[in-house]
């Protein structure tokens, strides 16, 4: 197959695609906690793709979303990584 720059493409990593794409990697059965703002999914996310200095909700600047993902069910990564999806 040819090259195709198309396929080179990321995602954003200040949106649901890019959070998703670093949950793929993410053990499912880890927790984490969400009513710590420097231990919940967004900022360990944040801190992973070198932009720790940021708040966590720069990681999904959409409250509501970033809401649904984080604290809609059980706090483990395999979990965020489920409601993330669903929301794309």
């Amino acid at each position: 197959m040819l090259w195709d720059p198309k396929r080179d493409v990321k995602p954003d990593p200040l949106s649901v695609a890019g959070l998703v794409a670093w949950l793929e990697t993410q053990p499912e059965d880890t927790e984490y906690d969400a009513d710590d703002g420097d231990a919940c999914v967004c900022k360990q996310y944040l801190r992973a793709i070198g932009l720790g200095h940021l708040p966590y909700d720069a990681a999904i600047p959409n409250g509501a979303t970033r809401i649904k993902i984080t604290f809609w069910g059980p706090p483990t990564f395999g979990a965020a990584l489920h409601r993330a999806r669903a929301y794309l």
